[in-house]
């Protein structure tokens, strides 16, 4: 009896392995494939603007805490921008009210315009990232519900 259940418990231990190196094998890839400088914005779910004629790819995904924003030059490995904005859906007293963020291509301009004025080199590889507030270049008035 002690023999089976070693075997089980021996055999559950190389399951959990095979389970461990697996999720740490898409991690790594996961993580090589963020940090690449050669990967640009996928076409599907992404959208196009142009600005002084030439055109960026960007990126708009809302998750629990804020509105992440990817921004790229079109069909360019070059320095990516990013960046954050708050929903702005909460009361000083911690109750919900309607969303009041909204991120439009003007948005998405100004956050362009204001990036190339601080620095911004979309057409250079290897450069990391830009990060920029989103909540500074494009604020939004204090309206009280």
């Amino acid at each position: 009896m002690v023999s089976t259940t070693s075997s089980k418990s021996k055999l559950y231990s190389q399951k959990l392995q095979k389970i461990q190196v697996k999720l740490q094998s898409e991690f790594f890839n996961l993580t090589l494939c963020l940090r690449r400088d050669d990967i640009t914005l996928p076409r599907k779910g992404s959208r196009t603007i142009d600005i002084e004629n030439i055109k960026y790819r960007y990126k708009v995904t809302g998750n629990d805490m804020s509105i992440d924003v990817i921004v790229e030059k079109e069909n360019c490995h070059g320095q990516k921008l990013v960046s954050t904005f708050e929903y702005h859906n909460e009361l000083a007293s911690g109750e919900q009210k309607p969303q009041e963020r909204k991120v439009t291509p003007a948005t998405i301009k100004s956050l362009i315009i204001n990036a190339l004025n601080s620095g911004w080199q979309p057409e250079t590889k290897g450069k990391k990232e830009l990060y920029l507030n989103g909540e500074i270049i494009t604020p939004i008035k204090n309206n009280s519900i």
